[in-house]
C-alpha cells in the first residue's frame, strides 16, 4: 500500500509540473504562433 501511495504522489507531482510547462510553453509561443 505504500507504494501505491508513492506512485501516486509522483505520478501526481509530475502532472502538475507538466501542466505548468505546458502552460508556460503556451505563453511563450503563443506570440510565435501568431504570426
Amino acid at each position: 500500500m505504500i507504494w501505491i501511495a508513492a506512485y501516486m504522489a509522483l505520478f501526481l507531482s509530475l502532472v502538475a509540473l507538466g501542466q505548468r510547462i505546458r502552460q508556460g510553453v503556451t505563453q511563450n509561443n503563443g506570440k510565435v504562433h501568431e504570426q
